[in-house]
């Protein structure tokens, strides 16, 4: 998954190893990569004018959002 953000995110540094941590804790590993992706088209419209912490807090409730979809039931 990190290799997955340095591919997608060259410019911008990888989040710590302790936000790597904390999501695969709270989500399985295809929502945290699900996360990033949605991440990666955001970036994308916003022509790369993101900061690396508003990534993060992006990418982290694309997750938690995810998670609840799931937890309800509902598939995307």
């Amino acid at each position: 998954m990190r290799e997955s953000w340095t591919a997608l995110f060259p410019e911008v540094p990888a989040p710590l190893d302790q936000q790597w941590v904390l999501w695969l804790l709270l989500h399985d590993p295809e929502t945290v990569r699900e996360g990033i992706a949605q991440l990666a088209g955001k970036y994308r419209k916003l022509g790369g004018r993101m900061d690396a912490d508003y990534m993060v807090r992006f990418a982290s409730s694309v997750m938690n959002r995810l998670k609840k979809e799931a937890e309800k039931g509902v598939v995307q």
